[in-house]
């Protein structure tokens, strides 16, 4: 069990996904997002858009029972104030840092994966299924008839937005996400205008021996912070790869980022980068960087605040003015205010991490992912396997 959860790890981190697609009444191509900037969204249902499997997926009524089937999913529900829909979903160590996980439906298997008898023991109105779930249950729950939203890959900020208000589009909660969103933008925006005059120190970034390239949001994360990713466009053929040493020494990263728990890679190469001599280096939370959703805005922060304190700091970041993305067309008696969220978890999504929820996900990480030997082997034979659908 142990090894499998150190698998989905990378899994997760390779294949984060959510429902960047669709439209409202008239489906759109899949992975394309439902509203532009400013744009208004009929908010009533029922609701219509087409997956990422090409599917038309229709919610007649706002569900009151939501399945998660992935942790990233989870997430969104948690990030726009809809988390008392959730009756099923991965409870772990890669949702610990959610409030109340621990009282939903373990949707999961003994190995790690899920268990379609569980999800359509629930009775869900309406379940979230990321691209990393395998074909053949979604295939399985919807021979069920159960509704099944398929989510594509998330490979940017603009494709995040995109994929929590379509969550909350088909779940009732638009203006929820809508607001989070933009709270998410206008943190980003912020933090790009306060490093904007600072140089770009060169960043690696590194997990399980493999890095991101241009066009992954991790890639994102590192610029929009104000850093210089040192992994270029045809280093390799996928979105994550392996650098070579000769271009780790070339290139001379000034500063190493790592998950939390993961010691500093044993690699010659590696040793000689000013990074690891100058004791360099950056912790960001795993599940927040896997699990491309509001909360990829903290690893975000703390590169941010690591390669650029004072600048962050002068610029007071955390104050930052929402960026409004869209809006419902139809004010639908008090959605849009605060009470939506209910005890206000999904504020603490966006805006700090807290203890409970930080340091849940943290010692987790630490005690039960692991960075064995055995671990890192079994996870590179996955990441085989998966590097074709990442080409």
């Amino acid at each position: 069990m142990r090894q499998t959860s150190r698998i989905l790890l990378v899994l997760m981190v390779l294949l984060a996904a959510g429902p960047a697609l669709g439209g409202v009444a008239v489906a759109n191509a899949p992975g394309q997002a439902s509203a532009q900037l400013g744009d208004e969204v009929s908010c009533e249902f029922p609701v219509e858009l087409e997956d990422a499997d090409g599917e038309t997926v229709v919610v007649e009524e706002e569900p009151e029972r939501v399945v998660a089937l992935q942790p990233n999913a989870a997430q969104h529900m948690w990030s726009i104030g809809a988390q008392e829909k959730v009756v099923g979903m991965p409870v772990n160590q890669f949702t610990a840092y959610l409030n109340g996980s621990e009282n939903r439906t373990n949707v999961l298997n003994d190995e790690g994966f899920s268990d379609p008898e569980t999800v359509v023991d629930l009775e869900p109105d309406l379940v979230l299924a990321p691209d990393i779930v395998p074909d053949e249950t979604v295939e399985t729950l919807r021979d069920a008839n159960v509704t099944v939203y398929r989510y594509p890959l998330i490979n940017s900020f603009e494709q995040m937005y995109a994929t929590v208000e379509d969550v909350g589009l088909l779940v009732g909660e638009f203006e929820g996400a809508a607001e989070t969103t933009a709270s998410v933008a206008g943190t980003i925006q912020a933090t790009e205008a306060a490093v904007e005059d600072e140089e770009s120190p060169r960043v690696y970034y590194e997990f399980f021996q493999f890095t991101a390239s241009p066009g992954t949001i991790d890639h994102e994360v590192i610029t929009r912070a104000g850093g210089e990713n040192i992994v270029q466009e045809g280093d390799f053929d996928r979105a994550y790869g392996q650098l070579s040493d000769e271009l780790l020494v070339e290139r001379d990263p000034e500063w190493l980022v790592l998950q939390e728990g993961a010691p500093i890679p044993d690699s010659e190469a590696l040793q000689q980068t000013t990074a690891v001599q100058e004791d360099q280096i950056i912790r960001i939370d795993s599940n927040f960087i896997s699990q491309h959703g509001p909360r990829t805005l903290e690893p975000l922060r703390t590169i941010a605040e690591a390669l650029h304190p004072e600048a962050i700091e002068s610029a007071t970041v955390g104050q930052a003015e929402p960026v409004e993305r869209s809006r419902c067309a139809i004010a639908d008696g008090g959605q849009t205010d605060d009470g939506q969220t209910g005890d206000g978890e999904s504020d603490d999504q966006t805006d700090t991490t807290d203890g409970e929820t930080g340091d849940t996900a943290t010692d987790d990480d630490a005690d039960g992912v692991g960075f064995t030997a055995v671990g890192a082997v079994a996870a590179l034979a996955v990441l085989g396997l998966l590097a074709r659908r990442l080409q």
